[in-house]
């Protein structure tokens, strides 16, 4: 189950799916790219395109990461 999706550009989409931080490539050209980035317990992501940093809040610890998008 997916849960939490924003797009990071018109190209990638980061999401939630059993605990694991996912960021999945959209372009069809070839197979689609998916990376996991995180696993941790019930988390909820916040995509703050001006910053270009991903919050990721669990179990009421705040992290982010700065991604180059």
């Amino acid at each position: 189950k997916i849960h939490d999706g924003s797009w990071l550009n018109p190209h990638y989409i980061v999401f939630t799916s059993q605990n694991k931080v996912i960021i999945s490539e959209t372009d069809e050209r070839d197979r689609v790219n998916t990376i996991e980035i995180a696993e941790i317990k019930n988390p909820d992501i916040l995509w703050n395109k001006n910053e270009k940093r991903l919050y990721i809040l669990s179990e009421g610890s705040l992290s982010f990461l700065d991604l180059l998008f």
